[in-house]
């Protein structure tokens, strides 16, 4: 089953997982402010890579290296927070 849109708390989780999002060099008010630029709740695979790519940009981090980071570490777990009812 595939996920149909990325919202921003299951980003940061998948970040961090990756090793990418550290609070220090990238922090979760960082991709927030990126995130909502897009002024929705949760983005589709097409806007989550455009989003990606204006993290790497703005924040001087490689896009190739991150996308990979990412797929070897795995997809992010539902977490019961992240489920609307």
């Amino acid at each position: 089953m595939g996920v149909s849109l990325i919202p921003l708390s299951q980003s940061n989780k998948w970040l961090m997982s990756a090793g990418i999002l550290d609070m220090i060099k990238l922090t979760t008010t960082d991709t927030g402010l990126a995130f909502f630029k897009f002024r929705k709740r949760a983005l589709s695979y097409v806007e989550y890579l455009t989003y990606l790519k204006d993290l790497a940009t703005s924040y001087n981090l490689n896009f190739e290296d991150m996308k990979y980071r990412m797929q070897i570490c795995g997809k992010p777990s539902i977490m019961r927070e992240d489920i609307k009812t």
